[in-house]
């Protein structure tokens, strides 16, 4: 029987939390508000973990706010784990050393990374840790479930309100943490 996540720890993942101002995109008020909760949230996390692209590396805002063996790599633009260099063996090992079991998923923006980020992670089989498989082994496996303990916490959205948010991602619900919130671009 897998183990219970609610004696697992849990992670705060934070993917492309800068993506506005490395973007060089206007940044507004709801960028500035997002930010500001991201720094609280990150100050809080026992697990901050930084999902960062590319052109991020060294060079964007939060990057110092994230042990260096808390910061991975994603592939350009997208939310899933960059698999060259063995960037999601490490990634598996930490959830494996911290027994993460369940987390929250922040950044930016819901309806792309942080959504393709939150589809990325499993569960591993009866140890109910969770892990990310490698893009060539997901066919495969057999042993891997969707984790109901995943769930949308301070997110940036590129719709303009609540009600232009597609329906999957009806706020509040059952996929979302309890302390979610969610900011619009205009």
């Amino acid at each position: 029987m897998a183990s219970s996540p609610e004696c697992s720890a849990r992670a705060d993942f934070f993917v492309h939390p800068d993506y506005r101002r490395l973007g060089q995109y206007r940044v507004e008020k709801a960028v500035d508000l997002f930010e500001a909760a991201l720094r609280e949230r990150i100050d809080k996390s026992p697990l901050p973990i930084l999902i960062h692209g590319p052109e991020a590396t060294r060079r964007g805002d939060f990057w110092d706010l994230f042990p260096d063996d808390q910061r991975f790599m994603s592939e350009a633009d997208r939310g899933y784990l960059n698999d060259d260099g063995g960037v999601i063996p490490r990634f598996n090992e930490l959830f494996i050393t911290e027994g993460v079991g369940g987390g929250t998923v922040h950044g930016s923006y819901l309806e792309a990374c942080v959504r393709e980020f939150r589809s990325s992670i499993k569960i591993l089989g009866e140890t109910g840790l969770l892990h990310v498989p490698e893009p060539d082994l997901v066919a495969c496996s057999n042993d891997l479930l969707e984790p109901r303990t995943v769930k949308y916490g301070i997110v940036l959205c590129t719709a303009n309100n609540r009600e232009d948010l597609p329906p999957e991602f009806d706020f509040p619900g059952k996929h979302y943490a309890d302390d979610a919130q969610l900011f619009f671009t205009s």
